[in-house]
């Protein structure tokens, strides 16, 4: 490896490096939240705060939203039929 390509992978490693660290400044929304959303925020917070403090923190929460303080049961096994034998039954 001669000093060049040594060189110019240097210098590609920093150029992606320094994408990585630029990233988070364009998640920014340059729009502020309403007073509306502010506000069903701090009720959705305030609503799944007492809902943690209700059951202890044991629930467990799905994608709907919607809690279950069980976990959820195993699928029972299939059927132990040997699917690996040959049709033949050899």
């Amino acid at each position: 490896m001669n000093i060049r390509t040594f060189a110019l992978g240097g210098a590609a490693a920093v150029a992606m490096t320094s994408l990585l660290g630029i990233a988070p400044a364009f998640a920014f929304t340059h729009h502020p939240a309403t007073p509306e959303e502010i506000r069903q925020t701090d009720q959705l917070n305030a609503q799944s705060l007492a809902n943690a403090q209700a059951t202890g923190g044991a629930a467990v929460s799905n994608t709907n939203g919607m809690q279950t303080s069980a976990p959820a049961q195993p699928t029972p096994a299939p059927d132990k039929s040997d699917t690996n034998t040959p049709s033949n039954g050899q």
